[in-house]
């Protein structure tokens, strides 16, 4: 199993987290967002909405996109910016039409067990762009401050 990997660029404000494709590994997320500076300026709120979201976006790339390869990495980027905060989330799958996700909210999806990870991100979330390539997925999702 490999490490976790994190890196801070100075020039770009850009912090990165690298996490195996391992659910047990996203206990370090909520540790690595609060660590950034930016993160402060988010209301407990919005900060509780940025955790879960991501959150949700890491575990559908590990669990989907890797099928739980441990050789396979998310890597997590986040932006300060002077509006808020932008976070990405990279897998190297092969993806899906995300507008073929079924609305958790009607009719039988309303009892499935799964299925809410894509509407639980677009929810909490100011704004989220899903950018599908033959390389992989990433989902980059932006936290406005109040």
């Amino acid at each position: 199993m490999s490490d976790s990997y994190i890196s801070q660029n100075d020039a770009t404000e850009e912090n990165v987290l690298i996490l195996p494709s391992d659910t047990r590994r996203i206990v370090e997320i909520e540790p690595f967002l609060t660590s950034i500076d930016c993160c402060r300026f988010l209301t407990k709120t919005q900060r509780f909405n940025m955790f879960i979201a991501v959150t949700e976006a890491v575990s559908n790339a590990m669990t989907h996109a890797h099928k739980s390869d441990y050789s396979k990495n998310v890597t997590i980027r986040v932006r300060c910016l002077h509006e808020g905060m932008a976070v990405s989330v990279k897998d190297s799958g092969k993806g899906f039409p995300i507008a073929d996700v079924p609305d958790p909210r009607d009719g039988d999806n309303i009892l499935r067990t799964h299925g809410r990870g894509v509407f639980l991100i677009k929810e909490l979330a100011t704004d989220v762009d899903f950018s599908i390539t033959p390389h992989g997925t990433t989902v980059t999702m932006f936290f406005s401050r109040s």
